[in-house]
């Protein structure tokens, strides 16, 4: 969950305004006299101050750093994406904290080399499975078509993200490339690995657009979707957050809260919660 940013996420589950989710301004420390400015007086500031001004358009933030997964994270984004599986991310060197959280701050070359053999493991144990990893049937869609429809919904759901032609065009490389030399099987397994060892899953990456205001950028849809999948579940989207930042749904009022209130109703939000809480 980590702590939360004036310029972060700006969700309140009880009841604030979802066009919040996203806002960009500043929060006053909280008033030393009893019964004064409770965190739940949203309008106050510090020591009988108030806050400044909040630009509150949906997905608009300030400067975001590279958050790469803890242990946690990493943990249930794997469960999701490849079905039950053990914790390897328990076995990482421990995460480093902020203010008392674990935090994605920096990259020990142990915790590489880790990444490493983990996704060669996990990779190896899902071509096990090649009919429920694969999602298509190869001896009737065919190898190189299946792989491709593999490539493209595998990838998107591990990077939280659509993958560029450049990208989609590298991973079909790999694997036609290891498909010659090692057979079908073994290339799918090294297009896993190389999706499970890439930055793009390993940190939650937000780019955002540029806007009219310094300093300030728009996130995209699939942006969104993953700040609020960790914000809420600690873990990555799902298929109806994903159907719905494809579809531009979270860009309303409307479409956000429909997918709030589905979530906060998830059992996965119990875990995220209960995590938090014992941090």
């Amino acid at each position: 969950m980590g702590s939360l940013r004036a310029s972060g996420l700006c969700v309140a589950i009880a009841g604030v305004s979802l066009g919040s989710f996203g806002c960009t301004g500043s929060i006053g420390e909280l008033s030393e006299v009893p019964g004064k400015n409770h965190p739940s007086d949203l309008g106050q500031g510090a020591r009988g101050g108030t806050t400044t001004a909040a630009s509150c358009a949906k997905g608009d933030v300030g400067p975001t750093p590279l958050r790469r997964l803890t242990r946690a994270q990493y943990d249930q984004t794997v469960a999701a994406l490849l079905g039950d599986v053990s914790k390897p991310g328990k076995a990482f060197v421990p995460d480093e904290t902020l203010l008392g959280f674990s935090a994605g701050l920096s990259v020990s070359g142990l915790l590489v080399e880790q990444y490493m053999s983990t996704a060669e493991a996990l990779a190896a144990t899902a071509v096990t499975n090649l009919t429920k990893l694969l999602g298509c049937d190869p001896q009737v869609l065919g190898e190189d078509a299946c792989a491709a429809q593999f490539m493209d919904k595998f990838g998107q759901r591990a990077w939280r993200r659509p993958l560029t032609t450049e990208e989609k065009t590298d991973l079909t490389a790999l694997y036609a490339a290891n498909k010659t030399t090692s057979g079908f099987s073994k290339a799918i397994e090294l297009v896993v690995q190389a999706l499970l060892e890439s930055p793009d899953f390993l940190y939650r990456i937000e780019l955002g657009a540029p806007t009219n205001r310094p300093g300030i950028v728009k996130l995209n849809q699939w942006e969104l979707a993953s700040r609020l999948s960790y914000f809420l579940w600690n873990t990555m989207p799902d298929d109806a957050l994903f159907d719905a930042a494809g579809l531009g749904k979270l860009d309303t009022d409307a479409g956000l809260k429909a997918q709030v209130e589905r979530m906060t109703k998830d059992a996965r939000m119990k875990v995220a919660v209960n995590d938090f809480a014992s941090q």
